[in-house]
């Protein structure tokens, strides 16, 4: 995975600063000059939410300007869109498709582009491909396969025989722990990544709803599991309702592509 990492760095660093700041990118660097509050009402009326701008924001205080240090953010998304893919292919293929998936996207023209612009592009797809991989990886760990694995890592150190001074339930019990708080970091992950995904660009939208069509498919598979069930709905109402308060205040006052008049959110949704 290093050598891919390190491949994806040099492809997205060579010819970081070659081209000057265009107008969109201008757009981003003028907002991340403005006052945090400021910035935060402009962006209620742009096609945009505000997480991009804000990260902008902190970093100029903290690095300065011109074009490779306003553009290193992107790089560093970029970097973690190909350990987030090859732990999305990883959790679904194994390890080859997982090395395959993160190669594959380390030397994508469209993520290296967007990881050598100050837009938001590259941290969306960051957001995005976490999201994913945080949702396997909660279905994994709350179906019954999880279950199922550390039962047999039990077994396995019952085995050892008599000298084993640990008791079954005792094990059983670590098992069950592990699991338990292994659910709870993918919850946190995917609600985190979903929501930084959505106040980053609202096209994100498509990538939950594509997610909990899988989520049918998963939960079909695994029998209507309950624990299943509930982890992922109650990861699904947290996400909107720290969402929502942001949207009702944005929709009302965002303008169109084609006109200066703010559209009402019947249009957004069509």
């Amino acid at each position: 995975l290093i050598p891919i990492l390190l491949l994806a760095f040099g492809l997205r660093v060579w010819g970081l600063a070659e081209h000057n700041i265009w107008w969109d990118e201008g757009i981003g660097v003028w907002v991340a000059r403005l006052p945090v509050l400021e910035g935060i009402r402009w962006t209620a009326t742009d096609s945009h939410p505000p997480l991009h701008y804000l990260i902008l924001h902190l970093w100029r205080l903290i690095a300065g300007e011109g074009e490779t240090i306003l553009r290193f953010p992107s790089v560093v998304a970029g970097l973690f869109t190909v350990l987030f893919a090859y732990h999305l292919g990883r959790q679904l293929g194994g390890e080859r498709t997982g090395m395959l998936t993160g190669l594959f996207v380390a030397v994508s023209r469209f993520s290296i582009m967007w990881s050598q612009e100050i837009r938001m592009y590259g941290l969306s797809a960051t957001l995005a491909t976490g999201s994913l991989a945080a949702a396997v990886w909660m279905w994994r760990v709350r179906s019954g396969g999880a279950q199922g694995q550390g039962s047999g890592g039990a077994g396995a150190r019952g085995s050892r025989g008599a000298t084993d001074t640990v008791p079954a339930h005792a094990d059983g019990a670590a098992a069950l722990r592990g699991k338990q708080s292994r659910g709870r970091l993918a919850w946190l992950a995917y609600v985190g990544a979903t929501l930084g995904g959505l106040y980053t660009l609202y096209l994100t939208g498509t990538v939950v709803l594509v997610t909990n069509l899988g989520f049918l498919i998963v939960w079909w598979r695994e029998k209507w599991n309950q624990e299943l069930f509930w982890t992922w709905i109650s990861a699904q109402i947290v996400t909107a309702a720290i969402f929502l308060p942001w949207a009702l205040y944005a929709l009302p006052r965002m303008h169109s592509l084609s006109t200066d008049e703010p559209f009402k959110p019947g249009f957004f949704l069509q």
